[in-house]
């Protein structure tokens, strides 16, 4: 369940962030587009590599940071638990 309010005190920053594995490169350069249009990318997306891969930073409607990733060892070891 969503708990709805009128005051949002964000606590996660760059450092402390959701993070989303996005399916593909392409998939997630669209996003980040629209992101960029928005005005809520926070940081262009970067290719660095293994094992961190592909990622970006948006700001979510509540101010909250996102991160956008594709290519991370984390997205394998999900992929192959299931």
């Amino acid at each position: 369940m969503l708990i709805q309010t009128d005051s949002v005190h964000p606590v996660l920053s760059p450092f402390a962030h959701l993070g989303v594995g996005c399916k593909s490169r392409e998939y997630m350069d669209c996003l980040c587009d629209k992101a960029r249009q928005e005005g809520v990318l926070l940081d262009e997306p970067k290719d660095a590599g293994y094992p961190i891969g592909y990622w970006a930073f948006l700001r979510e409607p509540d101010g909250h940071t996102l991160k956008l990733s594709y290519g991370q060892e984390i997205g394998f070891t999900v992929e192959d638990a299931t």
